[in-house]
């Protein structure tokens, strides 16, 4: 509709432009033949510079003008059927939308009535159940966007590897799913093995186990001392251990099994995931930390002597220039 408005002020435009050439053709016309019949100048007192009218010039731009006219009326024409055609189809739309249980062939004598004595406007066949439809997978689309947008990322981070004794110390383990909308059957096991050095034989024993969204208790060195620290939809699978003691220290191991719920079939994956856990009377310190203090302290005194020695370059160029000032002055 823009593009058919701009070519009608165009035309709107370039009618008013011939018009107005033709008016100033006329009354060239008009002045030259009063000159003619007046005889009181010759032919040769006739200005050089007036140019001369000829009638296929005239005609020319009539022919032009007639052509802009019939085009702006055919496009006036056309804007108001697309604008009828907008009109009329709003209305369907709106029909349709209260009506989305009526059957297609009530839908489609519905739009034959609206749209009959329009011409160019007759609605395709199916437009009832195709906008039926289209909107309903619209709206199911608009939904499952939001939805996808409210969910949590998941972020693969790995465990810490030293606690503190006495305090609680959590074995981060997170299996992502690529597929959150699929249903999904997760068994997740955590296994503790001391360790005892390189030649140690000893086998591991199940200290957590956690299946059809609930923790079952296990026995073992470990009861009463573990806690769910995992997320709702089971991307975030890790425990807590309480009140951490020497005996905790060893290597954990955590296994999660997805069963994935299809119609035609249940593939399945596995994670394995191994943590070196060592306990410690105090918590080490953060080298991390400490790098970033001292750089803080050795940029204040950078940043610091810096600014005295902007200050004392200012001082003294303010003061150079005022001593000149004094001296052009006397």
């Amino acid at each position: 509709m823009s593009c058919i408005q701009e070519e009608i002020d165009s035309m709107n435009e370039s009618f008013l432009q011939l018009s107005m050439q033709l008016q100033k053709r006329a009354q060239m016309s008009t002045w030259q033949k009063e000159r003619a019949n007046s005889g009181t100048h010759s032919v040769r007192a006739t200005p050089t510079t007036m140019p001369s009218l000829s009638r296929n010039g005239t005609i020319l731009l009539e022919l032009k003008r007639r052509y802009v006219s019939q085009r702006l009326n055919e496009l006036q024409i056309t804007l108001g059927q697309i604008r009828q055609c907008q009109q009329h189809d709003s209305n369907s739309k709106d029909r349709t939308r209260g009506h989305t249980q009526t059957d297609s062939s009530t839908t489609q004598q519905e739009q034959s009535l609206l749209y009959s004595g329009i011409d160019d406007c007759s609605p395709p066949d199916g437009l009832g159940q195709d906008s039926t439809v289209a909107s309903q997978s619209h709206n199911k689309q608009t939904a499952e966007s939001a939805a996808h947008l409210s969910q949590q990322v998941c972020v693969d981070v790995p465990s810490e590897t030293e606690a503190v004794l006495g305090n609680a110390m959590k074995l981060t383990c997170i299996f992502c799913m690529r597929r959150e909308e699929v249903t999904v059957k997760t068994r997740v096991e955590w296994y503790y093995k001391q360790d005892s050095g390189p030649n140690d034989t000893s086998s591991e024993t199940r200290i957590y186990l956690y299946e059809d969204n609930k923790p079952v208790e296990v026995d073992g060195p470990f009861k009463g001392r573990l806690a769910w620290n995992g997320s709702q939809d089971l991307q975030d699978v890790s425990i807590q251990i309480l009140n951490v003691s020497y005996n905790d220290s060893g290597l954990y191991e955590c296994k999660v099994h997805r069963e994935f719920m299809f119609d035609s079939f249940k593939p399945s994956v596995n994670l394995i995931k191994n943590i070196t856990l060592k306990v410690k009377e105090k918590a080490s310190e953060d080298t991390t930390a400490l790098y970033s203090e001292i750089m803080m302290y050795v940029l204040l005194v950078f940043l610091t002597f810096w600014l005295l020695v902007e200050m004392v370059y200012c001082y003294r160029k303010i003061s150079k220039s005022d001593e000149q000032v004094q001296d052009t002055a006397y």
